[in-house]
């Protein structure tokens, strides 16, 4: 996994305590557990829209819990793959802070099989 370097001077001391995170609340409902359920049909019936919909219901709703902004979820098709000389890469998902928009692919890059729901969560929500 790929992360941005730790932030210089004045942001370091937040950077650090968030590293030192080990667990984090949830919502006592199981609205989180219900939406991800959700999220794992779509993807088993290959249907993107219903699993874009389901994402965008989660971001939803852990971003009012923890009260920070909500994003848009972009559920694309097969994850590009990076080759180099010496290494491969592929992209399972990721977030850019200037749009807020949390990307993530349904498709392995290489084999083009639907991604197992973990891997997919993980990312979709991160």
């Amino acid at each position: 996994m790929l992360t941005d370097p730790a932030p210089h001077n004045s942001d370091l001391a937040g950077f650090r305590e968030s590293d030192r995170m080990t667990t984090l609340d949830l919502p006592e409902n199981d609205g989180l557990t219900a939406i991800a359920r959700s999220i794992e049909t779509a993807m088993k019936d290959e249907q993107t829209a219903n699993a874009r919909r389901a994402c965008a219901d989660f971001v939803r709703i852990a971003s009012q819990f923890y009260e920070v902004p909500d994003c848009n979820v972009r559920v694309l098709a097969a994850r590009p793959l990076k080759v180099r000389e010496q290494w491969t890469m592929e992209l399972f998902g990721d977030y850019a802070p200037e749009t807020m928009v949390i990307r993530v692919w349904m498709r392995t890059a290489v084999r083009k099989e639907i991604t197992s729901f973990g891997t997919f969560l993980e990312h979709a929500v991160p």
